[in-house]
């Protein structure tokens, strides 16, 4: 990403990517993603509990047993409900209203009309 958003500099970024999780086959000329052993961790336990929750119910992430509901933060994608139609967590990402959010940015010469007539 950083590569992209530097290419139209004249001088742009450089990254080595085999310094970013990548690995260079020098027979294919092409890059693959570095994996890891199945026995090592993400992250600690610690904080892949933070990250999500294991609601798995017909209403998942209703009562204040959810994680993230108790918490008071949406859920995401790493949780058990995937942040999905099904969550119930009151503190749930409208993806329709964030999006209706970004679009509602003024020009700076409206945003000050409107605070003067308030």
């Amino acid at each position: 990403m950083a590569l992209w958003k530097s290419a139209p500099e004249p001088d742009p970024l450089f990254l080595d990517p085999t310094e970013y999780g990548w690995v260079r086959d020098e027979a294919t000329k092409t890059l693959t993603p570095r994996t890891l052993p199945l026995d090592v961790a993400l992250a600690p336990p610690e904080v892949l509990e933070l990250l999500r929750c294991g609601c798995s119910t017909d209403e998942p992430c209703h009562s204040q047993e959810c994680g993230c509901n108790s918490g008071q933060v949406p859920c995401t994608f790493f949780c058990a409900c995937r942040g999905g139609p099904n969550c119930r967590n009151p503190y749930k990402i409208d993806k329709e209203r964030a999006s209706e959010d970004d679009s509602d940015d003024c020009a700076e010469a409206d945003c000050d009309i409107d605070l003067m007539m308030e």
